[in-house]
């Protein structure tokens, strides 16, 4: 950390106080009271860099992080939190330090990081808090004051100007982050590390700088831990149903999907539910052709099927049951399909077998992630939804409060739900059983296993029943 004497300061004789403008050099600061004085100081700099961090977008964004060897979590700021529109979790638990002062936790969170320089990805889960800590570093100097190769890729280039700092990324990631490269600067001076995310310098600044001091500075700790009495306590108050029960707050596009599926699904007099897509209106048109893919893996399965007549067998017992339910329609043959590229989809398949399964050994899974002549497949056009139900962990608990559980397997639980017919053509797929036929166009009904909006309408559709 790096710390300031004031005392040392006005014995300097060589003090002077000023208002820093945001076009000041390159300090950047914000409009307040600073003393500008050359000082001596041992202060250490702390391991700081600029890394990328995935938003709800699946866009990467740069944030300032703390590397921290003593921290027994990984924190976000709220701030970064908001603007990467996260969703989270509440947690009841609070995050102490030095002396036991207590931070209230908002929630938890996962989401990706990347280094800048390589192929360094990680997916963490953050602890989201007010704020991580102090601006860093707490002296503002001149960068020419310390003498490193210019040629390396700092972690971070700005590493002498104060700034906020959006993570701390905790210990147990901490030593998996650095490399064998190392250099000392000076006898006495920082060290130059070398990590994933570029080199980092961190360590005493043993000479004068002129510095850019904060009248008010202060002391700062990144240990962060949770005392066992507090661990206990809050894991007592995890334990009630109430503290089970979380409110889920959604992202923008998780409500968007709430908000349709509300305003779109429809129940006829037997039950049945009839669903939209909640597509995304950005990508919507632009998805290209997609028929010649699905057929060069058509071709591809039928080879395996010469080489496997047990597979055929099953497979075409499969696509038989499939059309016999109604959970698929024969459209068209191939030579006379008249398709528009973006209003349809072909969705390639395969099949899976299991042969420990007690029911159904094959099983024929569809590929909505197959990309189209513009790159872009149909599940990059669709929005997933929000997680219905609650995390594994929260459910055994809750098991436990009750004398009687009652458990089900939902047989065909996604074929249960129909799809729109204004939307069957983005779930067109071809087939046929021997190869001396012609190709056939079908059309799945319903919700479609491989689809990444089918987990969040079949619990929703199973969440309506419920209510």
């Amino acid at each position: 950390m790096c710390v300031v004497d004031q005392n040392a300061l006005e014995s300097t004789g060589n003090i002077e106080n000023y208002i820093v403008s945001e076009a000041n050099a390159d300090n950047n600061y914000e409009h307040r009271t600073f003393t500008h004085a050359t000082i001596y100081t041992n202060q250490c700099l702390l391991s700081t860099a600029t890394v990328l961090i995935l938003n709800n977008q699946n866009s990467w964004v740069k944030c300032n992080a703390l590397l921290d060897s003593a921290s027994q979590s990984n924190l976000m700021s709220q701030s970064l939190s908001e603007k990467l529109n996260l969703t989270y979790e509440k947690v009841n638990m609070p995050l102490s330090g030095v002396g036991q002062i207590e931070t209230n936790i908002i929630g938890k969170t996962k989401t990706c990081i990347k280094s800048r320089f390589n192929d360094f990805q990680a997916r963490l889960q953050f602890l989201i808090i007010p704020k991580v800590t102090e601006k860093l570093p707490l002296i503002g100097f001149d960068k020419s004051q310390i003498k490193y190769p210019k040629n390396l890729n700092l972690a971070d280039e700005k590493f002498n100007i104060p700034k906020e700092i959006d993570l701390l990324i905790e210990a147990e990631i901490f030593f998996d982050l650095l490399k064998e490269g190392r250099m000392k600067l000076g006898t006495v001076g920082p060290v130059l590390q070398e990590t994933y995310f570029g080199w980092i310098i961190t360590g005493n600044l043993n000479f004068n700088i002129n510095a850019t001091v904060d009248k008010f500075q202060k002391r700062v700790c990144n240990i962060t831990n949770v005392s066992n009495k507090q661990l206990h306590d809050s894991l007592s108050n995890f334990l009630l149903i109430e503290e089970l029960e979380k409110e889920r707050i959604l992202s923008k596009n998780e409500q968007y999907c709430e908000d349709y599926f509300k305003q779109t699904t429809k129940r006829d007099e037997l039950g049945i539910f009839t669903v939209k897509y909640p597509f995304n209106p950005e990508f919507k048109e632009q998805l290209g052709d997609s028929k010649a893919t699905a057929i060069k893996r058509f071709k591809s399965l039928e080879t395996r099927f010469t080489k496997n007549a047990d597979l055929k067998e099953q497979y075409v017992n499969f696509m038989r049951e499939y059309e016999s339910l109604g959970h698929m329609t024969f459209q068209s043959t191939l030579d006379s399909d008249n398709s528009i590229e973006n209003k349809s989809y072909f969705l390639p398949h395969t099949a899976v077998l299991r042969d420990q399964s007690l029911t159904t050994k094959c099983r024929v899974v569809f590929d909505a992630s197959a990309k189209t002549s513009t790159n872009v497949s149909f599940n990059d056009i669709i929005l997933p939804g929000p997680t219905i139900q609650d995390d594994l962990f929260s459910i055994l608990l809750r098991l436990r409060l009750r004398k009687i559980v009652l458990s089900a397997d939902v047989k065909m639980m996604y074929r249960c739900i129909k799809i729109d017919p204004d939307e069957r053509s983005y779930q067109k797929i071809i087939w046929r059983e021997n190869p001396n036929e012609k190709m056939k166009i079908y059309e799945l009904n319903t919700v479609t296993y491989g689809t990444s909006s089918a987990p969040f309408q079949a619990t929703r559709c199973l969440k309506e029943v419920a209510i």
